[in-house]
């Protein structure tokens, strides 16, 4: 199982810091939501901790590796990385677009076969994408393709995911559908961390949320013991109200606060 390590990361552009001194762990069995506003940093953390971005201090590790010294095909077998940006440039089928997660493994697109083509259909079962195999991507609605993108990325069989908005522009139903894949991932062993906006939606699916202020964790810990109407406005900005059914989170946002 696939452990990654920040310890004391801080990331600069110029003289400005985007990232300070974020000391984390993400490690299997755990679903976690990364929370914060835009330009909180969130990118940023993750794509430090794959040793994406230089980092000016600090040090990310993977399984006990500096994230950074890490070759790419041995660093996708480990971790699965949905980036914010997932445009794909040919109008392939939606079986040899999944097909990719298998890249690392050296597998060229056509040439399935054995464990490679039982990981591709094992992910496009888990995704409910057996029947749009030989779809083309670009026919596809939205909430398709987002499946794909997942499907993709389960096809790679690592052991960690990191998912950069995955259900962006999504409509509630697909969102839902969506996290409930990510939810079954992780539920099977695996670890994963996704960057949300919706800290309703986090709280009904993660182990643990980590909020994120102008670069800085400001809390790490269980939903129960962190999401409140406090840290709403604190990360957020917003005046809220946060009611427990219960184990299950209802937030109601009731405007920003006002400013000094």
């Amino acid at each position: 199982m696939t452990e990654l390590v920040l310890q004391g990361v801080t990331v600069a552009h110029g003289e400005r810091e985007v990232l300070t001194n974020v000391t984390s762990r993400f490690g299997p069995g755990e679903l976690i939501a990364l929370l914060g506003s835009n330009g909180a940093g969130k990118s940023t953390l993750v794509r430090s901790a794959l040793g994406l971005i230089r980092i000016n201090s600090g040090l990310a590790i993977i399984d006990d590796v500096d994230s950074t010294k890490i070759s790419e095909q041995v660093r996708a077998r480990k971790v699965a990385y949905l980036p914010q940006s997932r445009h794909l440039s040919w109008p392939l089928s939606v079986m040899d677009t999944v097909s990719l997660g298998r890249y690392a493994y050296g597998v060229r697109l056509g040439h399935l076969a054995g464990s490679d083509r039982d990981a591709v259909n094992g992910a496009l079962a888990a995704c409910d994408l057996e029947s749009f195999a030989h779809r083309r991507v670009d026919q596809l609605s939205g909430g398709e393709l987002a499946r794909v993108h997942c499907a993709r990325a389960f096809a790679t069989e690592a052991p960690m995911l990191i998912a950069d908005e995955p259900i962006a522009e999504l409509d509630p139903w697909h969102q839902f559908q969506v996290m409930q894949m990510i939810r079954d991932y992780v539920n099977r062993g695996n670890g994963a961390v996704v960057i949300m906006h919706d800290p309703e939606l986090a709280a009904r699916f993660a182990d643990r949320l980590i909020w994120m202020v102008d670069g800085a964790v400001v809390s790490d810990g269980s939903v129960m013991s962190t999401l409140t109407a406090e840290q709403l406005a604190r990360v957020y900005g917003m005046k809220a109200e946060v009611f427990w059914r219960e184990s299950e989170a209802q937030v109601t946002m009731l405007g920003p606060m006002e400013r000094p």
